[in-house]
């Protein structure tokens, strides 16, 4: 467990510092202040599609053994150019500006030593971040779910409000459907949303991760060393909600594609929560909200899956009494 020992506003001021003193930064914030952003709607589901040229190299980013065993760890502070500072985190993360950024205030958490993408051993920190960090939401991509880094353990972290389903969190937190609760704490599933996917809801960051233990234990892990996920998490009020979208793909069908169907979408957390990146411009122009709900639902189990899940965490639940 860590204690931060930072305020929000320092983490900022360290941002802006960044953007004043890394010119090639600076020059990428403001081409963000600038980007494209179609917000489309399909019956009650809201998508919005952001044109960000900047993301081309992390959308096509190669993660198989041989590609990253040639290639210099971009998180390791050894490898990344010599303007990006690092704020220690209790000696063991260091908090660093995302020189690509989709958000606000876009930031990277990375563990100060080179360990594979894999959360298990890191829920008790996430949730103390979300905790003491109430205006920013926090997201983890899984090694096999957007991560362009699945080396090299990481979070990753921006201002709250930018998401489709964090920013809409009121409406669609009215149609979960209650699996495991204890007064106004539980775990919760969506059916509802654009893709299945399960919600906790905690007083305490120590509640918030033991659920999410509990729910470790029941999700499907293939040949994987944890199961395929992407999880977004911030603070509600007084609650930690932590939304946990397992996967069944890394990426879709029209990645790979070799005719018109093409698309260049490589979805992680931030497209699973409803804001799909288009490096290129002529795929931001052309995706409709169909197009893009049918891309994350391809890599998003299915509902049937999502009620498997749930019957086992009852089940593991009714084992523990």
């Amino acid at each position: 467990m860590i204690c931060l020992q930072i305020t929000e506003k320092e983490i900022k001021d360290f941002f802006v510092s960044q953007t004043e003193e890394w010119p090639e930064f600076g020059e990428r914030i403001k081409d963000l202040d600038r980007i494209q952003v179609r917000r489309l709607f399909s019956d009650h589901q809201e998508i919005d599609i952001q044109f960000n040229p900047a993301r081309i190299s992390s959308t096509t980013a190669a993660i198989d053994k041989n590609s990253l065993s040639q290639r210099p760890c971009f998180l390791c502070s050894a490898n990344q150019p010599v303007q990006q500072q690092h704020i220690d985190l209790c000696h063991k993360y260091f908090l660093a500006v995302n020189p690509y950024p989709i958000l606000r205030y876009h930031f990277t958490i990375s563990a100060q030593n080179h360990t594979p993408q894999a959360i298990r051993d890191h829920i008790d920190d996430l949730c103390q971040m979300v905790w003491q960090l109430p205006s920013m939401t926090l997201f983890y991509n899984g090694a096999h779910c957007g991560a362009s880094a699945p080396d090299h353990m990481h979070f990753q972290m921006g201002e709250k409000g930018q998401i489709p389903l964090q920013y809409n969190w009121y409406l669609i937190s009215k149609s979960l459907s209650p699996l495991i609760t204890l007064g106004d704490e539980g775990i919760y599933l969506s059916e509802d949303y654009i893709v299945p996917f399960i919600a906790i809801k905690a007083s305490s960051p120590e509640t918030a991760g033991h659920m999410l233990e509990h729910l470790f234990e029941v999700l499907p892990c293939s040949n994987n060393t944890e199961p395929n996920i992407n999880i977004l998490s911030w603070k509600e009020d007084n609650h930690i909600v932590i939304c946990v979208i397992p996967r069944k793909k890394h990426r879709p069908n029209c990645y790979n594609a070799t005719d018109n169907s093409r698309c260049l979408i490589s979805p992680g957390c931030l497209d699973m929560g409803g804001l799909v990146i288009t490096p290129l411009s002529s795929d931001f122009h052309r995706l409709s909200a169909h197009d893009a709900i049918s891309i994350l639902q391809e890599v998003g189990i299915s509902r049937d899956e999502a009620a498997d899940i749930s019957n086992r965490l009852i089940s593991h639940f009714r084992e523990l009494l």
